[in-house]
């Protein structure tokens, strides 16, 4: 549950933000997150790890812009960029899990990828492999590449073995080495940082909500039953209602990338990324509530106590 927070003060309503400029502080921020990661105390797989999940956090945000930038004469494109702030969310959330326990939590991670490319190579051979164009493949690269992923993460003979038993039928799933990676939800149940547990239940609802915009629940029918007139609402107040959902998903891609980099910050105590981050802050608790929210739900007492909160 999230964590009850009684806002007293408003955000200005009639002041107006830059995204672009915004979105200049986001960016600066993250050109110090390689540069903070690389130099912690971290061992060389969660650094490429965590440095991985930044990155992608930046670049989804530029996909994100660039969809709602997109000119059309409809808002059904702009729809997909909604869908894509649930990766921003679930980065975070593995970004604090990894956090919790750097080693354990990147090793699981990697070897659980590595699986799922796996169990798809067995399907594939068993599927594709008397066909003469699938042979290279099947024989030689997909192999290499199976090993290079599996030497990265750490997999054992015995782990990779115990998946061939499982695809054929020798074994049980629940005789798994290597078990499925926890949801967001669970994560939360597991970190064991009073902190950040509750920071990631401040995120939870904001997640479960994103996740009709992936799976076609409601939430991603509905913008475009309002955009087709099928809520009945008047050209102005569909408009308003569309323009604001997409707001908000600009805000949300935002904190998410900011709630990221107070946990690298919290980690690393990196003096360069600290000033950046500061500012980016500053800005966000100045247009957005839930950026408020965050921060009352741990990411104040992950920056340095001299940040005037």
């Amino acid at each position: 549950m999230r964590p009850r927070i009684l806002f007293e003060e408003d955000i200005d309503r009639n002041a107006e933000y830059d995204c672009d400029q915004i979105d200049t502080l986001v960016f600066t921020v993250s050109n110090h997150l390689c540069g903070a990661i690389n130099s912690s105390q971290l061992n060389a797989r969660p650094k490429r790890l965590l440095n991985s999940l930044c990155d992608v956090q930046v670049q989804t945000h530029k996909t994100i812009r660039g969809l709602l930038r997109f000119e059309s004469d409809s808002f059904a494109p702009k729809t997909a960029a909604l869908s894509l702030v649930r990766e921003q969310l679930e980065a975070f959330f593995l970004l604090l899990f990894v956090l919790d326990n750097p080693d354990d939590r990147a090793s699981h991670f990697m070897k659980y990828n590595w699986r799922r490319y796996y169990e798809f190579y067995l399907l594939e051979k068993t599927e594709m492999g008397g066909l003469e164009s699938w042979k290279d493949y099947l024989r030689t690269k997909a192999p290499d590449f199976l090993k290079k992923i599996a030497y990265q993460a750490g997999v054992t003979e015995e782990e990779q073995e115990r998946e061939d038993k499982i695809f054929g039928g020798s074994a049980s799933k629940r005789d798994r080495l290597i078990t499925d990676f926890p949801t967001p939800g669970r994560i939360v149940q597991q970190i064991s940082c009073p902190r950040t547990r509750r920071l990631g239940e401040a995120w939870l609802p904001e997640w479960h909500r994103y996740c009709g915009l992936v799976h076609v629940h409601v939430p991603k029918l509905m913008n475009l039953e309002v955009e087709n007139s099928l809520w009945r609402l008047s050209p102005g107040d569909a408009v308003g209602y569309l323009q604001n959902t997409y707001g908000v998903a600009i805000v949300l891609s935002w904190l998410a990338i900011a709630c990221s980099a107070a946990e690298i910050f919290h980690s690393t105590q990196n003096i360069d990324l600290m000033a950046s981050l500061d500012k980016l802050w500053r800005k966000l608790r100045e247009i957005s509530l839930l950026a408020r929210l965050f921060w009352e739900a741990g990411i104040k007492e992950a920056m340095p106590a001299t940040i005037d909160c």
